[in-house]
């Protein structure tokens, strides 16, 4: 999926669109006197929701810098320096919620009653104009499409493995085409749960001849080496709540691995680490908070040392001597 051509200011009047729903969608579940703080206004400051979207002061709400983060990572390749990509994201993703394909349809049959209007962003007036269906033609599936080449950059930058869908949309290519090279031995993919996978590594050779362009990171994204030696660093999945796969979730006299459906048990903690390493999406059984025992996906890979896991192993032990 490649993103059609766009200004800034086409993009600003989709996200007025989105965000004037969503603040309508809000005020029928929530009420109008809670919708608007939930945007994070003050109590005394008003959704400016009687405005059109050429009119809407999108620049004053948060969602706009991440939407213009997300853009730029997407359109010129720029990383998001300390800002954490993962956050942008998901708070995207938690916006986009509401654009069902009903939305959508309505959005793109107003669109089609004023091309010339559609590709310069411009609203057409008149008194025998329903305001409601004159800014659908503001929609192009431009933060749809933002969203879905973000969240595949993402995967690369990560190392995740990738869907052959998405190594599609980072090249431009239909998925039928990538399809045919993985058939053709092009490069090396594995099938789990019925969706082809690709490593990370292995895509970009495919990739980068194709024109593929990596992310350029800002120089404060640049680690410094560990104190540790490299033998001593270990990669452990995270979830979306921060927590990571720890000597602590261990089940009984293992720990269970697996998407719902799918579990095992492994004894070992490091075999069951390396086990979640092998799959294309990590998912464990912890306690959270409250004590509640369930599963959870992992989102992102960070880096531990394996003498902290290993003291940790050692306190679970004791802790196991104690209680047994």
């Amino acid at each position: 999926m490649a993103i059609p051509e766009f200004t800034s200011r086409q993009l600003d009047l989709e996200l007025a669109l989105l965000l004037r729903t969503t603040h309508a969608n809000l005020c029928f579940v929530i009420g109008e006197e809670r919708a608007g703080p939930a945007f994070g206004l003050p109590e005394d400051q008003q959704f400016p929701e009687e405005l059109l979207p050429e009119e809407f002061p999108v620049e004053e709400f948060p969602i706009h810098q991440v939407l213009q983060r997300l853009a730029a990572y997407t359109v010129n390749q720029n990383g998001a320096g300390k800002h954490s990509m993962l956050m942008d994201l998901e708070a995207m993703k938690a916006l986009t919620r509401g654009l069902t394909p009903e939305l959508e349809e309505f959005w793109k049959g107003a669109a089609a009653v004023f091309p010339d209007e559609l590709a310069t962003g411009i609203t057409p007036s008149g008194d025998d104009l329903d305001e409601g269906f004159a800014v659908g033609i503001h929609y192009r599936g431009l933060i749809k499409s933002i969203m879905a080449l973000a969240t595949a950059r993402w995967k690369v930058d990560r190392g995740h493995p990738l869907m052959l869908n998405e190594i599609a949309l980072l090249v431009g290519f239909n998925e039928r085409s990538v399809m045919s090279a993985a058939t053709r031995g092009e490069f090396k993919s594995e099938v789990h749960d019925g969706r082809r996978w690709v490593d990370t590594e292995e895509a970009l050779k495919w990739m980068l001849p194709r024109g593929y362009l990596p992310t350029e990171m800002p120089a404060e994204e640049v680690v410094a080496a560990p104190e540790a030696p490299a033998e001593e660093m270990l990669f452990v999945p995270v979830a979306a709540d921060q927590t990571f796969f720890s000597p602590d979730c261990r089940v009984g006299k293992g720990y269970t691995i697996g998407a719902k459906g799918s579990e095992q048990k492994v004894v070992d903690y490091f075999e069951a680490l390396h086990a979640l390493s092998q799959m294309p999406i990590a998912y464990w059984r912890r306690a959270n908070a409250s004590g509640n025992w369930g599963i959870v996906r992992g989102v992102d890979w960070h880096r531990v040392t394996k003498s902290s896991l290993d003291r940790a192993l050692e306190n679970e032990a004791d802790q196991g001597k104690r209680h047994g």
